[in-house]
């Protein structure tokens, strides 16, 4: 990105760590939170007119796009 842009192009992905005060009513919104708290990934997506969320506390998560896969235990470490 053009380190003078004064616009961002709309993000593929948008993550959240939440921090202790981080209310979490907010995960809502957001398209994969992070809980450093609780080892897992939730992700949220749009599936037509809906919205889709799945936990993944082990194993991965594939996200496409933009066509990455996440491991649990790469953020998390072994349990």
């Amino acid at each position: 990105m053009d380190p003078d842009a004064v616009a961002a192009p709309p993000p593929v992905i948008v993550v959240e760590v939440p921090s202790p005060g981080t209310s979490c009513c907010r995960a809502s919104c957001m398209d994969l939170l992070v809980d450093p708290r609780r080892p897992g990934l939730i992700h949220h997506r749009r599936a037509g007119a809906a919205i889709e969320t799945r936990i993944v506390s082990e194993g991965s998560l594939s996200l496409d796009p933009p066509g990455i896969v996440l491991a649990v235990d790469d953020l998390f470490g072994a349990r």
